[in-house]
């Protein structure tokens, strides 16, 4: 809050090296989302992206406003308090004014601008990432203010140098609110759905994974636009409406086609993805075609003949087949979403014996068995393994492949960290699930 200058600059980049030292450090860690350090590190950015040459150099403002970015990536943000829902308010109401038609041409010209709407998408990340002002943000409008910047951005020429980092910051905040949104989705005070959905946005995300699949491993990038509208078409996981409306179009071809080049992507040095790119892109793609086909399915409780023709078509383009051969090529990379993906298949019945028969239980745990330190793969695989485990066939299948042995295994050797309470729950369950049905075979 001092008055703009080198000196102050340096002050303030020396007091975010602190506080990423406390952030980083095992025992205090906590402190810096516990304390208010977040509002705090918001507030540095929104100024230091506010100031022009005169205030302070273009090479300071960067450095700072980079410092505060990194902060973010690094903190957890879940148990984040402290924060001025005030800050998020006045982060929509500027998206909203500033992705308004009339201010298009001022946008791409005005790098001050450009500065201001990366910390207003950085602020509602922040927001949606915390347990404490997720639903609150949703509730003043951040997923349509979110929208909105998407639509804008793509809309700025390609000339426009923070145009790639603009579309990523923006696709992994709508990616974030849309999060908090499928936990509430029969909260009826929220009401998911009466939430407004630009379908131009959805549309132009559809033909782009279209269009730059083929370049993804060449050109970065390329990979990194494709993952950016990979996690724009998570939205139709919260919208039945926008889902009913992409999947005219042939969305839901598309997506398997998108998860399918996704797992089969090269990271060899020969090529310019790096692992991590790979796990997010096959991640996203997993997501997206997930929320497609449970918006569907929640269709198909009023109306049944949509989630017959879903399945129909899933079964059509090899939709089992694709998630099996990506869990087994990518099985030492986090496939979370993978698991969450099969999981949702395996609820109904025609596809969960797809699974069965085509040794879907032997994939799940191999994965199990290499990610016995991954909390959240325990339990997505747990998830998938119990709703197998749901009829005899499927419990005396994962038995006899070692699955019972695997999860009393994991529960032994489960780590004490907070952590790890969802995979240990995950995994007494499947036990559960795994003994009653052993009781029933025996009466």
């Amino acid at each position: 809050h001092e008055a703009s200058s080198n000196d102050s600059g340096e002050a303030l980049l020396n007091s975010l090296k602190a506080m990423e030292g406390i952030a980083l450090s095992g025992e205090t860690q906590d402190l810096v989302t516990r304390l208010g350090g977040i509002s705090s590190i918001l507030a540095a950015m929104g100024r230091t992206a506010g100031l022009d040459d005169s205030d302070l150099p273009a090479s300071t403002r960067k450095e700072i406003v980079e410092a505060c970015e990194a902060m973010i990536d690094k903190c957890d943000m879940k148990a984040a308090t402290n924060l001025p829902i005030g800050y998020a308010a006045d982060a929509v109401n500027r998206l909203n004014e500033l992705t308004d038609p009339n201010n298009k041409k001022k946008i791409a010209k005005d790098a001050k601008l450009q500065a201001q709407m990366m910390v207003d998408l950085r602020t509602l990340l922040v927001y949606a990432s915390s347990d404490a002002t997720g639903v609150q943000i949703v509730r003043m409008g951040a997923l349509e203010a979110a929208i909105k910047t998407c639509k804008s951005i793509i809309n700025l020429p390609p000339t426009c140098h923070n145009k790639e980092s603009l579309h990523q910051s923006c696709s992994i905040t709508i990616a974030e609110i849309v999060d908090v949104m499928e936990k509430h989705l029969l909260d009826e005070t929220l009401d998911v759905e009466k939430h407004h959905i630009d379908l131009e946005v959805l549309d132009h995300a559809l033909v782009e994974i279209d269009r730059l699949g083929p370049s993804v491993s060449r050109v970065p990038s390329d990979a990194k636009t494709f993952l950016a509208h990979l996690r724009v078409m998570s939205t139709c996981a919260i919208s039945k409406s926008a889902t009913h409306a992409v999947l005219k179009k042939g969305a839901l071809g598309v997506m398997i086609q998108a998860l399918s080049l996704a797992c089969s992507l090269d990271v060899a040095p020969l090529t310019t993805l790096q692992t991590s790119e790979k796990e997010e892109i096959v991640n996203a793609a997993a997501r997206a075609l997930r929320g497609l086909i449970q918006s569907t399915m929640r269709s198909g409780e009023t109306d049944p003949s949509v989630a017959q023709n879903m399945i129909d078509e899933i079964v059509d383009n090899g939709t089992i087949e694709c998630v099996l051969r990506g869990l087994q090529a990518n099985a030492k990379y986090d496939v979370t979403e993978l698991l969450e993906l099969l999981a949702t298949l395996a609820t109904v019945e025609h596809l969960r014996e797809s699974i069965l028969n085509q040794k879907g239980i032997r994939l799940v745990i191999r994965v199990l068995q290499l990610h016995k330190n991954d909390p959240d793969v325990i339990l997505a695989a747990t998830k998938v393994l119990k709703i197998l485990a749901e009829t005899n066939e499927g419990a005396n299948a994962v038995s006899q492949r070692g699955g019972t042995r695997s999860v009393i295994k994991f529960a032994m050797e489960c780590p004490s960290d907070p952590a790890f309470v969802p995979a240990a729950a995950g995994a007494a369950e499947l036990l559960a699930t795994l003994v009653v049905a052993s009781k029933e075979v025996e009466g």
